[in-house]
């Protein structure tokens, strides 16, 4: 479930991006105005630092050095909260 990326020669860093789809079945409903993810480098999901996405989004981090990076999503429905996780190199 990875991806690579180049960092630009002369630079430090690059940008990262992935487009999220949430998908719903059976009968969660999802609060779509609950989305939220985050890129970190940590292998565990953080408390904080989330931002905001709209479902089918493309989701970016401009900042991006080099390294693994994960991509967080939190999102929550009628009966629970969860949170998912896309490993990228």
């Amino acid at each position: 479930n990875g991806g690579k990326y180049v960092i630009p020669e002369g630079k430090n860093v690059a940008k990262i991006k992935a487009k999220v789809t949430i998908t719903d079945s059976g009968d969660s409903k999802i609060k779509q105005d609950s989305l939220e993810y985050v890129w970190t480098k940590s292998q565990e999901a953080p408390d904080s630092g989330y931002s905001k996405f709209t479902n089918m989004q493309t989701v970016e981090k401009s900042d991006a050095s080099e390294g693994t990076w994960y991509l967080y999503i939190k999102a929550d429905n009628r009966k629970v909260k969860w949170i998912c996780d896309r490993k990228c190199k």
